[in-house]
């Protein structure tokens, strides 16, 4: 039984309460004795006027016990506010240490808390939607079983078929002109009436589209205006509803204004009703399908279901045979598997430094203690106990933690802006990224895990104090448990740092060959702008026209050298995908036809992108349909169907076996205007003279200050179509520098732990070898004296260092090992075996560790001998 908090046991309490009960029986029995009455007599009077004595035993023993427990929470509170109190005094005598322990707390605790709040905003948080785990995206996939966005007959299809799906939406994404003082260009969003129920958002003011309003084929013109579109072109103003707005020169009732989403990249800024009709063409798949699921249905059912959907509409259909459904949860697609795996990665590069930094902080610790070794036996021989020494040296840990932590705090408030700018539109809901009481739950999380790690290794050395220790002088001893202990921490910094190194590595060198691929176009010295010419507004003859007209005006600026246009913006993540084969080798079924990507363009595009013609030519001015066709494909469609031949002068089959047939004139060197991470896509060029392509982006060659030519471009645009919103131009690189931000985002953060870690690694390997060396200038001393040459002393010094290196290398290694797999999806062209990672990181490693320990190899060999040998 442990001792009372008051400082007697419990059962001796018990025992004195009950002989005072019965010594007060006693007196009282002894006076009734002397008034006359007999012993027994007496007894019996003297208990019942005492009443019950199993209660006031009671009653007293709560008393007893409250005493002891405030007496205890008395000291306790003295205790801990001398604790404190002497923490405090012994931080202020020492700023240069507090000053550096600080530090490092503050960066691995405001690492590890800013990227908590990123990775809870990106990846946890849930998605805002009513009970987003139901809900599933449906793709079209091709025989092949690449996705394919959805044709809207078989959307119109699925619908009413589809069983597993309790209801199902579907929108397809556009651009659109707001008339007004300044016309503005939007995304908008041609929505089906079930698509915000299906997703459950309710809209913030009015309501969403009636099933009438989305009838099939003439959709009303009627809007719901999104969030942002509210506030900025109206002032959210609750008035708008009832309200006439002009898209593409038609009148569109406002009848509500959907709430604040999280920020997706793809956000519309108004929608309209799809008017979704099953006449539709099944070869045009060009909506995004979002389906919530029946109670007790699964996404597996649903595929297979909707897989049978699928072959039924093949029969009726035969353009789609062997096309099937896929159902994937929707935070696979919003969110995604790669920006899952890579918010897990940035999580554990935070808690290494985090770690690293904790390590760093016990190994100060541990050499202040052996500075202080004198003032501890000090205290020892007054009487204080070994634990009473240890709760002292917590506590300072614990104050160093909480410091540490409020510092952290504050550098991750600074440090989330830098971090959302660096990933700015290409991360989504990167921007809805705060520290909320999650997030702040998560900086708590790493004090305690701080004060944990470094508050604890003290008292792993801690021993009961010698006599001996009482002549020391501070800072020359220290015993070699304390040396092995302090080894092992810096043997796991050295560790954790390989560790975190070898990711950095990787995923640096992912980076690097990302950089360096070649996307088939020149980008440096040319400019954008898109032009938007919209069905209603302009005819198929008015938009080509208008376009030849502007593309005219925009060559004869200053300082511009080609221009041409395209319908996909590169990098947008836009891509028009179709099918092809070779008509003298025409398959005899649909599914035989190759999937390509296919662009419109215009004369001067290749020119003006600096893409080279291989053979035959480039469009020109009478490239229309009354002359053949004529189409231009890249250099990989070439290979695929006309391999070792020339495919100038071969025509092929457009969609399906009854599509047009298109006379190829020139072959084109390959792009990657999708994504780089891609490999260019068998592709096929049509001349806008052929498809009058309402979204087209103008591209222009510059030879001069791209801002003042930019801004000249822009204005010619304006001339000629002064009724078009025309954005402002920006340069070609923009959208290059776009396309390498997520993985940028991710080698960046990652290598900065990975240097901050190294670092902090060195400044251990320093510290424990100058602590050795200080430790071992007597035996170094004596060594000299007797003859040893300077060169062994610092071999000495230098060895025992690197052993120390080489041990926490070989354990980093094995452990990057098993971890290197985790950042295989976010690496391009690299192996999460990468040779030169693997062998790099760990010589960079043990050469820096060298050189940390150089200084300290240095002062070791200017021991003077007479000093050592008059101290021995």
């Amino acid at each position: 039984m442990s001792r009372g908090l008051g400082g007697r046991r419990p059962e001796e309490a018990e025992r004195e309460i009950a002989e005072e009960i019965e010594a007060h029986l006693a007196h009282r029995v002894d006076a009734l004795v002397a008034e006359g009455l007999d012993p027994v007599a007496a007894r019996l009077r003297a208990r019942a006027e005492f009443g019950d004595v199993q209660r006031w035993h009671r009653e007293c023993a709560e008393i007893e016990r409250r005493e002891r427990i405030g007496s205890a929470l008395r000291r306790a509170r003295s205790r801990v506010a001398q604790d404190l109190a002497f923490a405090v005094r012994q931080l202020r005598r020492s700023p240069g240490f507090a000053a550096v322990a600080l530090a490092t707390l503050a960066l691995g605790i405001g690492a590890t808390t800013t990227i908590v709040g990123v990775v809870r905003a990106v990846v946890l948080e849930p998605l805002p939607f009513s009970e987003p785990d139901r809900l599933v995206w449906l793709d079209e996939t091709t025989p092949a079983g690449a996705g394919f966005s959805v044709a809207e007959g078989n959307y119109v299809d699925w619908r009413a078929s589809a069983s597993t799906l309790s209801d199902v939406g579907a929108l397809r994404s556009q651009i659109g002109t707001l008339s007004g003082d300044e016309p503005r260009a939007l995304r908008v969003g041609r929505s089906s009436a079930s698509l915000l129920p299906t997703l459950g958002i309710a809209p913030r003011l009015g309501r969403g589209f009636t099933e009438d309003e989305d009838r099939a084929g003439a959709p009303a013109a009627v809007a719901v205006l999104g969030d942002a579109l509210w506030r900025d072109a109206f002032g959210a103003d609750a008035d708008v509803i009832g309200r006439d707005i002009v898209l593409d020169g038609v009148a569109h009732r406002v009848v509500g204004v959907l709430p604040e989403l999280s920020s997706f990249l793809d956000q519309p800024d108004v929608l309209v009703p799809l008017g979704a009709d099953a006449s539709a063409p099944r070869h045009d798949h060009d909506l995004a399908v979002v389906a919530r699921l029946a109670p007790d249905a699964s996404a597996t059912a649903a595929d297979r279901e909707l897989d049978g959907v699928a072959r039924r509409i093949a029969e009726i259909h035969p353009v789609v045979e062997g096309w099937g459904v896929r159902a994937r949860p929707i935070s696979d697609v919003l969110i995604g598997e790669s920006l899952a795996r890579a918010g897990s990665v940035l999580l554990v590069a935070a808690v290494l430094l985090l770690l690293i930094a904790c390590v760093n902080v016990s190994n100060l610790l541990l050499a202040r203690n052996s500075v202080r070794a004198g003032e501890l036996s000090v205290r020892a021989a007054l009487g204080a106990s070994r634990g009473r020494i240890g709760a002292q040296l917590f506590t300072e840990g614990l104050l160093l933690a909480a410091a540490g932590g409020l510092l952290g705090l504050g550098l991750a408030r600074a440090l989330l802006p830098l971090v959302q700018s660096l990933g700015a539109g290409q991360v989504p809901r990167l921007d809805q990224a705060t520290l909320d009481p999650w997030t702040l739950a998560a900086c708590a999380g790493a004090v305690l895990l701080s004060a944990a790690v470094f508050g604890l290794a003290p008292l792993l050395d801690l021993r009961r104090p010698q006599a001996s220790t009482l002549r020391e002088t501070p800072g020359s001893g220290g015993t070699a448990r304390a040396l092995r202990l302090r080894s092992v921490l810096v043997t796991g910094q050295v560790a954790l740092s390989v560790f975190l190194l070898l990711g950095t590595g990787l995923l640096l060198r992912s980076f690097l060959r990302l950089s360096a691929v070649d996307p088939g176009f020149e980008v440096e010295q040319r400019v954008a702008v898109r032009v938007d010419m919209p069905d209603r507004l302009y005819g198929p003859e008015q938009r080509h026209v208008l376009l030849d007209q502007i593309l005219e005006r925009v060559r004869g600026v200053p300082g511009v050298t080609a221009a041409g246009a395209s319908a996909v913006q590169v990098f947008s993540g836009f891509n028009l995908a179709n099918f092809a084969a070779r008509a003298d080798r025409m398959p005899t079924e649909a599914t035989g036809f190759l999937p390509i990507g296919w662009r419109v363009v215009t004369p001067g595009w290749f020119e003006a992108m600096g893409i080279d013609v291989r053979n035959g030519r480039a469009f020109g001015p009478g490239d229309d349909w009354e002359d053949g066709t004529p189409t231009l494909i890249n250099a990989a469609l070439a290979e695929q169907l006309w391999p070792g031949e020339d495919a100038v002068g071969g025509t092929l089959v457009w969609g399906d076996p009854e599509g047009s047939r298109l006379r190829i004139v020139g072959i084109v060197d390959d792009v990657r205007d999708v994504q780089l991470t891609e490999a260019a896509q068998p592709m096929v060029f049509r001349s806008h003279r052929q498809i009058p392509w309402a979204a087209m982006t103008v591209v222009a060659h510059v030879d001069g200050p791209l801002p003042a030519v930019g801004a000249a471009v822009r204005q010619a645009v304006r001339e000629v179509a002064p009724g078009l919103p025309v954005p402002p131009v920006r340069p070609l690189s923009v959208d290059v520098t776009q396309a390498l931000a997520a993985p940028r985002f991710n080698a960046v953060l990652v290598g900065t732990f990975g240097v901050v870690g190294l670092l902090l690694a060195l400044i251990g390997v320093y510290g424990v070898t100058s602590w050795a060396v200080r430790r071992r200038e007597r035996e170094i001393g004596i060594r000299l004296a007797l003859g040893a040459e300077p060169s062994e002393m610092r071999g000495l010094v230098l060895g025992s260092s690197l052993k120390l290196a080489l041990v926490g290398t070989a354990i980093g290694v094995l452990a990057a090992l098993g971890g290197a797999r985790a950042v295989a999806t976010l690496l391009y062209e690299t192996a999460p075996s990468d040779p030169a990672t693997w062998v790099l990181v760990p010589t960079l490693l043990l050469a820096a560790t060298a050189l940390a320990s150089w200084i300290p190899a240095r002062r070791a060999t200017r021991v003077d001998p007479k000093v050592a040998l008059a101290a021995e």
